[in-house]
C-alpha cells in the first residue's frame, strides 16, 4: 500500500494569525505570547522527562497547566470587556479568545504526555491536573 502525502492546511490559530495580521490589535499581546512560552517550556520538559524516564519532571512540568488555564482566563475576561464596550471589537476579539483556547488546549495535551510519562515510570496511571 502505498501512502501520499496530504497537503497540510494551516491550523485554526494559523489562519486566525494571518486574518489578525493586517487588523489593528484590540489590545496589547501580553498574556497569549505569556502561553505560548510556557507552553514551550512545558513541551521541552516533557520531551525531557520521557527521554529521562523522569516522573517528577513531568509532574513538575504539568503543574505549569494551571498557570497558562489562568491565563486564558485573563485573555477571556480582558477581551470580553474590549468587545462590551466597543462592539465593533468582536471579530478580532473572538480569534484572539480562539486563539488562547487553542493554546490552552495545547497545554492539556502536554499534560496528558505527563501524564503517560508517570505511568511509563511508575506504573501508575493518575491526573495531574485536577
Amino acid at each position: 500500500m502505498r501512502f501520499t502525502q496530504r497537503k497540510r492546511l494551516p491550523g485554526r490559530s494559523a489562519r486566525a494569525t494571518k486574518r489578525l495580521g493586517s487588523e489593528p490589535l484590540v489590545k496589547p499581546l501580553v498574556d497569549i505570547p505569556k502561553m505560548d512560552q510556557i507552553i514551550q517550556e512545558m513541551l521541552r520538559a516533557a520531551l525531557e522527562a520521557f527521554r529521562a524516564h523522569d516522573a517528577d519532571l513531568a509532574v513538575r512540568m504539568a503543574a505549569k497547566d494551571d498557570i497558562v488555564d489562568n491565563l486564558r482566563s485573563q485573555v477571556f475576561r480582558d477581551l470580553l470587556d474590549i468587545m462590551i464596550r466597543d462592539p465593533e471589537t468582536i471579530p478580532r476579539a473572538l480569534e484572539l479568545v480562539i486563539v488562547a483556547r487553542h493554546l490552552e488546549r495545547a497545554a492539556d495535551h502536554i499534560t496528558n504526555i505527563g501524564e503517560r510519562i508517570v505511568y511509563m515510570v511508575t506504573g501508575e496511571m493518575k491526573e495531574l491536573n485536577v
